[in-house]
């Protein structure tokens, strides 16, 4: 339930700014920080073992984010259908 908890912060964190600072639940109030903002369409998320994540965009677009905030686009990924 954590996880799931996390991942549904971090989609909606991932919608911009302007999102709300909590979330109501099944379990009481979900208090959430936007951790990254400025993508176009957020996709998928996958957590790496040094405490970084990747995120694609739905037109394909690859970044990764260490824990500093830093961001970097992967590029040479073949074509997206």
């Amino acid at each position: 339930m954590r996880r799931f908890a996390l991942i549904l912060a971090l989609s909606t964190a991932l919608t911009g700014p302007g999102s709300a600072d909590s979330i109501d639940s099944s379990a009481g109030p979900i208090a959430f920080t936007p951790i990254v903002t400025g993508l176009e369409e957020p996709w998928a998320l996958a957590f790496l073992p040094g405490g970084g994540f990747l995120i694609t965009e739905r037109d394909g677009r690859l970044w990764a984010f260490d824990r500093a905030g830093g961001r970097q686009e992967i590029t040479g990924l073949p074509e997206i259908a």
